[in-house]
């Protein structure tokens, strides 16, 4: 007679992590809607079409807006819907002002620009959640579980996985590049992570564009008789003054080029150019370390 673990897992059991993320979010969909069918408010939001209906659908118009950002048919058809969405954007604007107001009363020999103030606005939005037993409430429970379903099935291997690749270029790279350098590559490890590659060719092309800012003036461009854009300088031009005063070598200016002219058809031509994005980072972290231990020497 064969004994069996007090431990052992039963066959159903799933030790992947997204399997177990995956039966949490469906258990949750399905305690959602229990929920909401149990409740006897609410339902003058539209009988007809029902509670979860209702909402799915307000909330599937959003989403499917929210990617082109453009609305393919009315969403404000619920008149409830408006008025908490209205009443919920009022909220947050008051918590902001009153904060404001506070701040400036309890302070007054401080000058905060406004700035700081609007800037709230998304640290608020973080964190509230609307009314509970409000339309806008089970609207916002369908786009958060939309969200969660895209997160696991399309983007957290991936992300996970590369993430592990940027571990190759991270610990390669010595010279510290400038604070404004490193707020733009940031942005660039959440673009690749998540699997947005355009964005993050685009913010390379950024991260490479201040350092070579800090190093070619205008003026440098001007002795070289580059020709200056509408609104200045271009990163091309200063890529090119940089090789013309002997700061870059080939092998930098190509790499820095190759950053540049996918990133700009990203930009201004093609935002769906599909390019190594890894590839791009490497280049990317292999410019900015060249400049940064440059600038480290002068």
């Amino acid at each position: 007679m064969t004994n069996t673990k007090s431990n052992e897992k039963p066959d159903s059991y799933k030790h992947e992590l997204t399997d177990q993320l995956a039966t949490t979010i469906q258990n949750y969909e399905d305690a959602r809607e229990e929920y909401w069918k149990s409740k006897k408010n609410g339902m003058d939001w539209d009988t007809q079409k029902g509670i979860i209906a209702h909402a799915d659908n307000l909330a599937n118009l959003l989403l499917q807006g929210s990617k082109k950002l453009i609305l393919q048919e009315p969403i404000f058809d619920a008149e409830a819907f408006q008025e908490e969405l209205i009443s919920y954007n009022k909220e947050i604007s008051d918590e902001i002002s009153g904060f404001a107001e506070i701040t400036k009363q309890k302070f007054p020999m401080l000058k905060f620009p406004d700035a700081i103030f609007k800037s709230l606005n998304n640290l608020i939005l973080d964190e509230k959640i609307p009314e509970e037993d409000s339309l806008l409430k089970l609207v916002w429970e369908r786009i958060f579980v939309d969200l969660a379903w895209d997160t696991v099935k399309d983007r957290l291997i991936q992300g996970t996985n590369r993430l592990l690749q940027l571990a190759e270029v991270i610990v390669k790279v010595k010279a510290e590049p400038p604070e404004s350098t490193l707020r733009f590559l940031c942005r660039v490890r959440r673009c690749f992570i998540w699997g947005f590659d355009s964005e993050c060719i685009i913010l390379c092309r950024g991260a490479i564009d201040t350092v070579f800012a800090e190093i070619i003036s205008d003026q440098v461009c001007d002795k070289h008789k580059l020709k200056k854009a509408n609104y200045g300088h271009t990163l091309t031009n200063r890529i090119k003054a940089a090789h013309l005063e002997g700061i870059i070598d080939d092998q930098i200016k190509n790499a820095a080029f190759k950053i540049n002219t996918p990133a700009t058809e990203a930009a201004h031509k093609n935002p769906e150019f599909t390019i190594d994005a890894f590839k791009m980072i490497k280049d990317t972290l292999f410019v900015i370390e060249y400049l940064a231990k440059y600038q480290k020497t002068k």
